[in-house]
């Protein structure tokens, strides 16, 4: 349980030194949590233009192929 700001300064040297130890290393194992996730998703979107790449380039092959579209009839 995080303390208000203003209670810091009524604990004791070593137990505000501790406090302050404790929520640096939570803050740092969040940061690198954090840090993994977003090399996780920016993996997952170059994965994905990729696929969309060659989807697209699927796309124009069988348009070529397909010649112009015909007018409905």
């Amino acid at each position: 349980m995080d303390l208000p700001m203003d209670h810091l300064a009524e604990l004791p040297a070593a137990a505000l030194e501790q406090r302050l130890a404790a929520r640096l290393g939570t803050l740092r194992t969040e940061f690198a949590l954090g840090e993994r996730r977003l090399m996780a998703l920016e993996e997952e979107g170059r994965a994905l233009r990729d696929t969309m790449l060659r989807i697209a380039g699927a796309i124009e092959v069988l348009q070529a192929e397909l010649g112009p579209p015909r007018p409905p009839e």
